[in-house]
């Protein structure tokens, strides 16, 4: 564009060729595909059953299986007089045995980790279910899985018996989950992650947001999936007026909760919402806040550092998310903060970052658990060692943690190595364990700069991911390998 280059992404080709009467991959024919043999009839059922609560007199219930279908652009008409499903067929009516043959990457991974970051322990990673199915019966089955396993409170409104409800809205989940089904981009190979922390639930879904970072939350819709959206707004799933992100922000904030964090990454092609699952601004929290009050902070300022202390760092785009503001006045905010010894800032340009100055590192310390508790006999570890090989020599010691497999991996890579070979390397150490560019340099002796180019190319294929997504110059960024599926 003029003298400049701009990364574009397979959207933006899209839009360049649209005048050539370029088809959305949701219409793309599926010839392996028989409406008889691989169309749900429940699915179908499904949207039957939905219009008709909707409007009784809708006519599209009097029409049979196929010429339904067809009226919805989910089946395409042959010379023959026979139909054959598209895309959206397959995505929004298919049985599970067609999804998992044609697109065995289209599925919800519900994924349960313990503490705050990705993998903090190797030998006890994660716990996952893998959903897939129609979008018509999927998305119901993906909001109950993480409605149940939200912590909840109790209500005791206009009534003498307690109610238990989801600490997070339950509005705002359905609507994050019809979100990420209906926008993603389904060329992706890749499932939709929802992760769930001990502070925050994480929902990841391949596919960057159509409209500018500073236009979300304003009204109009931009959809990657107009078919898709037409029928889930016909089932009363999904509404297409662009006022999903504003009804979530209302919700979280007349919860008492901080404000959804969104994460739209052009390069990556990857759209991320977090959601923190435990009250904002709550006691603990403003009893914290005491330490600052010498600063006069505004309820904005109180947020920001609420949000520092949860995620260890802070930009301009988080701060403006979750005080629904704009660019300069998050910019105005963040400097002056900075200039009270508050804050630190990082970085350069848009690549700018804040984190904690002394004053709020200290402050920290007050939140560490003692551990004087702790006792000191452990003489319950088992010190028979014989069944590992000792043969490690010309090993960095910095390999001596990693599997004997892992180590002799890295040994026998050389300095010369080529790049394939040395992106294989920072895969399997990704997927051992979460580590940093400098980890990473380290354990492969190679210099971090060379490390940060490769770790570029993984990213943009989507072999690693970033354990801070919210802050990608997060100063403690650490990558880890992209999981891919299996069986469902």
């Amino acid at each position: 564009i003029g003298s400049s280059d701009q990364s574009c992404t397979e959207d933006d080709i899209v839009l360049l060729y649209q005048g050539r009467g370029h088809k959305a991959y949701e219409d793309l024919v599926l010839d392996e595909l028989s409406i008889d043999l691989d169309i749900a009839e429940e699915a179908v059922q499904s949207y039957r059953q939905r219009r008709e609560r909707i409007n009784p007199a809708a006519p599209e219930l009097t029409w049979t299986r196929e010429d339904l279908l067809f009226a919805l652009g989910t089946a395409t008409r042959n010379v023959n007089g026979t139909y054959t499903p598209t895309m959206c067929g397959l995505l929004c009516f298919a049985k599970d045995a067609a999804l998992r043959r044609i697109a065995p990457m289209v599925r919800v991974d519900y994924i349960r980790v313990a503490g705050r970051a990705w993998v903090e322990n190797p030998d006890a990673r994660f716990e996952t279910i893998e959903m897939r199915g129609p979008l018509l019966t999927l998305i119901p089955r993906v909001i109950a899985a993480v409605l149940d396993d939200l912590p909840r409170a109790f209500a005791m409104e206009d009534s003498v018996y307690r109610k238990d409800v989801p600490l997070v809205p339950d509005a705002v989940i359905r609507e994050a989950v019809v979100n990420a089904l209906m926008h993603r981009n389904y060329r992706t190979r890749q499932p939709v992650q929802i992760i769930r922390y001990s502070n925050r639930l994480e929902i990841r879904n391949p596919g960057c947001s159509l409209k500018p970072d500073d236009q979300l939350g304003e009204a109009g819709s931009v959809n990657r999936n107009e078919k898709i959206a037409a029928i889930l707004h016909e089932c009363n799933l999904a509404e297409t007026k662009g006022s999903g992100i504003r009804v979530m922000q209302e919700l979280m904030e007349r919860a008492n909760l901080s404000s959804p964090f969104f994460e739209s990454n052009r390069d990556a092609d990857s759209f991320v919402l977090t959601l923190l699952t435990h009250h904002f601004m709550d006691a603990d929290d403003i009893a914290w806040l005491e330490q600052f009050k010498h600063y006069h902070l505004s309820a904005e300022d109180a947020r920001a550092l609420v949000f520092l202390k949860e995620f260890g760092a802070i930009s301009n785009a988080a701060y403006r998310s979750i005080n629904k503001v704009d660019t300069l006045h998050a910019s105005a905010a963040l400097r002056r903060l900075r200039n009270t010894g508050v804050l630190i800032q990082k970085g350069k340009g848009m690549a700018t970052y804040y984190q904690g100055g002394p004053e709020f590192v200290r402050s920290l310390e007050s939140l560490v658990p003692k551990l004087d508790g702790l006792s000191p006999n452990l003489g319950g570890l088992s010190s028979n060692l014989e069944g590992l090989s000792t043969n490690l020599e010309g090993l960095s010691p910095n390999l001596t943690v990693l599997p004997l497999e892992l180590a002799e991996m890295v040994a026998n890579l050389g300095l010369r190595a080529k790049p394939k070979a040395s992106r294989d390397a920072i895969i399997a150490l990704c997927n051992y364990s979460s580590m940093s560019k400098r980890e990473l340099a380290r354990v492969l002796n190679r210099r971090e700069d060379t490390i940060g180019d490769f770790i570029k190319v993984l990213v943009a294929e989507k072999r690693l991911e970033l354990v801070y997504p919210d802050v990608p110059n997060h100063p403690d960024q650490r990558y880890r390998a992209v999981v891919k599926g299996g069986d469902a």
